[in-house]
């Protein structure tokens, strides 16, 4: 069965082309979402932009079974971070998963058949995510 959750995500570009973007947690309502928004807005980073540079993103994760409180579940975020061979850092989110085993099923799935799984298979993680308890960046943040 499909649950929506609402990843927050943030991102800004300064001036001189330096540029970063973030996850700010996932959550189990949009509401959730929006109260962790405006909970760092003000906060040393985030001060500095305007609330246009937050997006709210739904996802829908897979689930054996029917859950009914979404609060405190945990999801697996199946991602990827490397460097190519200019020397750029790159990184991608390729999914989020109701349990640990599916995301490694699909994680070596990637090392065996995709180009970038292929080329930079240690840069491919799993991170487990609690909904709703995400306490990242809550005292805001310092450029790059």
């Amino acid at each position: 069965m499909k649950k929506a959750f609402y990843l927050l995500w943030f991102s800004y570009c300064l001036e001189n082309g330096d540029s970063s973007d973030f996850d700010l947690g996932l959550f189990s309502s949009k509401k959730n979402a929006e109260k962790k928004m405006e909970t760092v807005a003000d906060k040393n980073g985030f001060k500095d932009f305007p609330k246009s540079n937050f997006e709210i993103i739904k996802i829908f994760v897979n689930f054996s079974a029917n859950i009914i409180d979404k609060t405190n579940v945990r999801i697996y975020c199946l991602w990827q971070e490397y460097t190519d061979d200019a020397g750029t850092e790159w990184w991608r989110i390729y999914g989020y998963y109701s349990n640990k085993k599916e995301a490694i099923i699909e994680k070596n799935r990637l090392i065996l058949h995709s180009r970038l799984g292929k080329k930079y298979p240690k840069g491919i993680q799993i991170d487990e995510c609690l909904v709703d308890c995400c306490k990242d960046w809550e005292e805001g943040f310092d450029y790059i």
